[in-house]
């Protein structure tokens, strides 16, 4: 996706942050963290065709997965390979396999959604792409997939 894609999908979105998280909250402080979640919908948009409100409380709860799986996968990788901190008894796939669950089973239904809908005279996102790309090698050997089941 080239600048001229992705352009009024970023300024629409920075429309959207200002008309949410901005002018009610002209002249008070505000956390930039909530900028996240202006970068989490552009990206949401480039992959699922889609964004989603700011304060809709499965898109939060999904950003926490993220956080949470980043987190885990970051404390799993010290503890293999510094000396010593595996002795702390952490090793950090029940952590990831904790915080991804939620994650996998989102982009199984988002995907499952997207085949559901697929038009290949009109592929507007990464996963139309996706789809796309395993229709066009069916019957073909093929290593790859999503989450194990497609």
């Amino acid at each position: 996706m080239g600048k001229s894609l992705m352009e009024p999908r970023v300024a629409s979105e920075i429309d959207k942050y200002c008309d949410f998280f901005i002018k009610p909250n002209l002249g008070k402080p505000m956390s930039l963290q909530s900028l996240a979640l202006a970068t989490n919908n552009v990206i949401s948009e480039m992959i699922f065709g889609g964004r989603s409100d700011y304060g809709d409380e499965k898109f939060h709860n999904l950003i926490r997965c993220v956080e949470r799986t980043v987190k885990a996968v970051l404390i799993a990788g010290i503890t293999k390979n510094l000396p010593l901190v595996h002795l702390f008894k952490f090793s950090g796939i029940q952590e990831v396999e904790e915080a991804n669950g939620p994650l996998q089973a989102e982009m199984q239904h988002r995907l499952e959604t997207s085949k559901a809908n697929f038009n290949s005279s009109n592929v507007k996102d990464m996963f139309d792409h996706f789809i796309s790309y395993q229709k066009s090698h069916e019957g073909a050997q093929s290593s790859i997939a999503f989450g194990g089941k497609n």
